[in-house]
């Protein structure tokens, strides 16, 4: 008997809300997806969010409540988790300076635009509960 038990990814994103907007990151393959990245082996899930999205559009957060959590499979066949907590932008988001092999721009994006994006799947879930 098999047992497939792994999760072999675990992501850490930010949920961040600001006058009925939430902030999305577009990625090279125009796809919309959370700020935020995969969790390093030791680390605590507040301190990849953190780590994450510096890295990825040079911005502090402060992350608040655990939003979501979920678990799909890629259509590479990997196991992924994914974990979003509410955060809040401490700095402007016109002082992002954007990983440009991840992010290709950061945008405030209408809750009331969020069904025409083209939006990873994974996300999309959760952004319909704001909705």
């Amino acid at each position: 008997m098999s047992i497939d038990h792994l999760i072999t990814d675990v992501s850490i994103k930010a949920l961040i809300q600001q006058n009925g907007s939430v902030l999305l990151v577009k990625e090279p393959d125009g796809q919309f997806a959370l700020p935020g990245g995969r969790m390093n082996v030791g680390e605590q899930p507040r301190d990849t969010l953190y780590r994450e999205v510096f890295e990825e559009i040079g911005l502090k957060i402060e992350a608040g409540d655990l939003f979501d959590c979920f678990a799909f499979k890629s259509k590479s066949g990997t196991q992924h988790f994914v974990i979003v907590f509410l955060a809040r932008l401490l700095e402007n988001i016109e002082a992002a300076k954007l990983d440009k092999e991840e992010v290709v721009s950061v945008e405030w994006i209408p809750l009331s635009k969020i069904s025409t994006l083209s939006l990873r799947g994974e996300y999309r879930s959760i952004l319909d509960q704001l909705v």
